[in-house]
């Protein structure tokens, strides 16, 4: 399994406050997600599996007990 990398990651607002991302950085470079394919929960963590424009596909976390979001790099088109 790849490792999960600090990132700094762009959000919707919600009722939770950091409810969903809409963007992101990686490489130096903000990445756009377009689409998010799947989302969940598991203990101290909220999951996120997302496609970017260019249809990269990503696994980002938020920690909820470090307050940091982490991603990785699931395939590249």
């Amino acid at each position: 399994m790849k490792e999960f990398k600090s990132t700094i990651v762009s959000c919707h607002a919600g009722y939770r406050g950091e409810e969903y991302p809409k963007s992101f950085i990686w490489d130096n470079e903000t990445v756009e997600i377009t689409k998010i394919e799947k989302c969940w929960l598991e203990p101290g963590f909220r999951y996120f599996k997302v496609k970017s424009a260019g249809e990269d596909c990503f696994q980002l976390r938020y920690s909820e007990i470090e307050l940091q979001w982490e991603g990785q790099l699931l395939s590249r088109i």
